[in-house]
């Protein structure tokens, strides 16, 4: 399994450390899924049997957070950072599988950034390879060069007989939350260049990770048919049915996970074999630029969007855009603010990180085989869907107006 997006920083230990390690992942995502007698049937790791690309797409907007407090009060939740603080909102309610920091100057929104990376890639890529990770962090922070002691604590990572786990241990220690049901206080040991004071390095929500979405789709990979219950014939299932009639690993109301597990379960019900794209990861497939709007009236261009960690559709052999980073900044010579453009679906100013991550598309490539014979499945009774759970939601805005 080759590093997400494609991309050539990791020595041949790294590289082969990576494909351990997202081997390892879903080896245990099978094993907890078959203490629960889950097997999904249709998963397979033989790319030769897949030959078809596909690319369940969903705007990174948190829609179960928007849906539990109106999506006014949810935009300023999303970029919530007390004085003093880190990116609160974020590790607590950006959950899309794409984070992002407002860089503001004065009040004034100056710069959006975006990423869809891993932890799990960036901790071997600190462990394996250091220097580059400390130009990266650099580079995000928009500065020459960072101490070590902000990216790997009190550890000299170029010590003599530092070990690569050591390394590893210590940016998690310094760059990473700390497991633990209070992601305010997880949230105190991360540094400032991941935690949205100084820069953002890789995603930090408890739901976005590579073990979250393997375990996804991987739930997700059989058979399944539901019974409707107007025409009592059977019929393929919509998100939220298949969530619950398959016992997914999955968050229903978001964006991106009943639209995953329907198109996994879809698939699976044509008797396809399904299998994990490689290189596996979380990619910013596109951006409506289209729907800014300059104080001028005139559309934002493309240009002012700078998709990077990945290939971009015309560098990759497939054609599929790869990307796990996307920064908007206004041209050096623009005589406004990015808070002066409008969001022409809504309207509004630009003001909020969560209107541009609406207008983001992402996307976690599966490939497929051909359809082998009649589907098997028995009907599943149509069942609604759980009424959405919003006590952190609500527990998060009082905090803030607090």
């Amino acid at each position: 399994m080759g590093p997400p997006g494609g991309l050539d920083e990791m020595g041949s230990d790294a590289r082969a450390a990576w494909n351990v390690r997202a081997g390892t992942v879903l080896r245990g995502v099978l094993t907890e899924l078959a203490r629960t007698g889950t097997r999904p049937e249709l998963l397979t790791t033989d790319l030769g049997e897949t030959p078809e690309l596909r690319a369940p797409d969903w705007p990174g907007y948190p829609a179960r957070v928007g849906a539990c407090v109106g999506r006014d009060r949810a935009l300023a939740l999303f970029d919530w950072r007390p004085d003093g603080e880190g990116d609160v909102g974020r590790i607590r309610h950006q959950e899309e599988y794409l984070e992002w920091r407002v860089v503001r100057e004065g009040g004034r929104i100056r710069r959006i950034e975006m990423t869809s990376e891993f932890s799990d890639y960036w901790g071997l890529l600190a462990g394996h390879e250091p220097a580059r990770t400390l130009e990266l962090v650099a580079q995000f922070a928009g500065e020459e060069e960072v101490e070590t002691a902000d990216v790997y604590g009190p550890l000299d990572p170029f010590a003599a007989g530092v070990s690569v786990d050591e390394r590893q241990t210590a940016f998690a220690q310094t760059m990473l939350p700390a497991a633990g049901d209070d992601r305010r206080q997880a949230l105190v040991q991360v540094s400032a260049y991941n935690d949205g004071r100084s820069a953002i390095c890789c995603m930090i929500h408890p739901n976005n990770t590579l073990h979250a979405l393997i375990a996804l789709v991987a739930s997700a990979a059989r058979p399944l048919l539901v019974c409707d219950p107007v025409t009592g014939q059977p019929r393929h299932a919509s998100g939220s049915e298949a969530i619950l009639a398959l016992e997914a690993a999955a968050q229903d109301g978001r964006n991106s996970d009943p639209l995953v597990v329907e198109r996994v379960a879809r698939v699976a019900t044509e008797r396809r074999q399904i299998a994990f794209d490689d290189p596996v990861g979380v990619y910013i497939r596109s951006v409506q630029h289209h729907e800014l709007e300059q104080p001028d009236g005139s559309d934002v261009p493309a240009s002012w969007f700078e998709f990077g960690r990945g290939l971009r559709a015309a560098e990759a052999p497939d054609g599929a855009q790869r990307c796990q980073r996307l920064t908007l900044t206004l041209p050096s010579d623009a005589d406004f603010m990015l808070d002066d453009l409008v969001v022409r679906r809504s309207g509004d100013r630009l003001r909020f990180g969560g209107q541009l991550a609406a207008l983001a598309q992402l996307t976690a490539y599966v490939r497929t085989g051909p359809r082998e014979g009649a589907v098997v499945a028995e009907p599943s009774p149509c069942v609604d869907p759980p009424a959405a759970n919003c006590v952190e939601e609500l527990a998060s805005l009082e905090e803030m107006a607090g």
